[in-house]
């Protein structure tokens, strides 16, 4: 017996819902059809589940019995054999050499770049901006763009910034895409979609292969991750990483390094505006902990109800808004036996809006993330960077850039909306504000 779930159209299944509103079919399946449904991909089935337990089971318990879903192989032609989308022995080797690269100790050492990238954003604004109209996400995406190149590479990529973007951006949809096709075309079939994915990756490329070449012709004597990996060496053969390997993994960390951070910042930004006593609050923290200054590493822990708001904001709209699994062998979950090689979804959108573990669900209520809250939910209710050994490596990255980023924003700007209109999430395979955010902002 598997699990019920809505059956749709006789040859399509879901297909329909997947593309047209699938955020809101993900949040109606528990409540129609419990903590684990079936969803139809045309002929092929897959089990969604929203429960903290199953997806401790999944995502932690027995996670050597799971692999990437279909989704992760079709990120393969952006990212390549990159931590994201690598499995099994090939991937703990390459967490293994990554990891001390992203311990705290030295990410503090790149909190100074983070800070000059926005500080060269916030002059921008002030000559460029002052009372006009501009898009919040845009610039998020541009200043996340410049930080990821600076801090993790060493290099000045504000000029790129518009062509990485827009590529990015058409490959996030070409791959959402692929991932909802039944049937799908090879790559290497000349149809002009094929072709525009491929110019879209070469322009990725380039940028990373120029940045590749002016660090073997300038060697940096300064921390950050392309030193760390390009020195790195394989505990069991002594070698370094192939420039191949090298390429994907850099490529990885570029792509989700700026495109999740981007994303968590702008709506954290809107979700401010739209709530002004959540925004007075920050600023009197900011006031009291910085009174104007630049943030430092060790102001960040005392930044407490900033990175409440932060938290919150992963919730309602979480960057990685979708998680795939696939079974290698059979298994059991709750009460419903589940074949090898099936897909298993979760949705930390829909999760984050569940009624048992978050009260009032689409209110932005940062006082969620107190220590005493925090304490008393279930375990696996909140996953903005997933869980288990595949948990995001940046997570801590992420976390400081977005309290360097807003700290500065917040002390320098004021902002008006220019939409009452609800910005709505666009579910690529992050979590974009759809429209924009349309503001003016207004030096302090």
């Amino acid at each position: 017996m598997r699990p019920p779930g809505p059956f749709g159209h006789p040859v399509l299944g879901n297909l329909h819902q997947l593309r047209t509103r699938v955020l809101d079919f993900f949040s109606e399946l528990r409540e129609q059809y419990g903590d684990i449904a079936t969803i139809r991909f045309s002929v092929r089935s897959v089990s969604y589940i929203q429960h903290p337990d199953f997806i401790h089971y999944v995502l932690q318990e027995n996670n050597k019995n799971y692999t990437k879903s279909l989704r992760y192989e079709q990120l393969k032609y952006l990212l390549g054999n990159g931590l994201l989308t690598s499995e099994g022995e090939f991937w703990l080797r390459q967490r293994r050499m990554i990891q001390p690269a992203f311990h705290k100790q030295k990410l503090q050492l790149l909190t100074t770049e983070m800070a000059s990238c926005t500080q060269q954003m916030l002059s921008k604004w002030g000559i460029e901006y002052s009372e006009k109209e501009f898009n919040l996400a845009t610039e998020m995406m541009a200043l996340t763009l410049q930080i990821v190149g600076k801090t993790l590479l060493n290099a000045d990529v504000l000029s790129e910034a518009k062509n990485v973007g827009d590529s990015l951006g058409f490959l996030l949809r070409a791959v959402n895409i692929r991932t909802r096709t039944p049937v799908l075309l090879p790559l290497w079939i000349p149809i002009p979609h094929h072709q525009k994915i491929k110019s879209s990756v070469s322009t990725i490329n380039k940028v990373l292969d120029k940045i590749f070449e002016d660090r073997r012709n300038n060697p940096s004597l300064r921390y950050d991750l392309l030193s760390m990996l390009m020195e790195a060496r394989y505990e069991d053969t002594g070698e370094p990483m192939d420039n191949k390997q090298l390429r994907d993994e850099v490529m990885t960390i570029f792509v989700a390094g700026h495109e999740t951070t981007a994303n968590a910042l702008s709506w954290t930004l809107y979700l401010l505006l739209k709530n002004s006593e959540s925004m007075q609050k920050c600023k009197e923290e900011l006031t009291r902990v910085l009174n104007g200054r630049t943030p430092v590493f060790d102001d960040l822990s005392q930044l407490k109800y900033l990175t409440m708001c932060i938290e919150e904001s992963m919730r309602l709209y979480p960057p990685a808004w979708i998680i795939g699994r696939k079974t290698i062998k059979p298994d059991i979950i709750g009460k419903y036996k589940i074949p090898a090689g099936h897909n298993i979804l979760i949705s930390p959108y829909a999760l984050h809006r569940d009624v048992r573990f978050w009260p009032e669900p689409l209110k932005f209520i940062p006082e969620r993330f107190t220590p005493e809250a925090v304490k008393s939910r279930p375990k696996n209710s909140y996953l903005p960077f997933g869980a288990g050994p595949r948990m995001c490596i940046g997570n801590n990255f992420a976390i400081m850039e977005m309290q360097v980023v807003l700290a500065m924003i917040l002390q320098n700007f004021n902002f008006d909306l220019l939409s009452e209109k609800e910005v709505l999430p666009d579910p690529l395979i992050t979590l974009r504000p759809g429209t924009g955010i349309p503001v003016k902002a207004y030096k302090t």
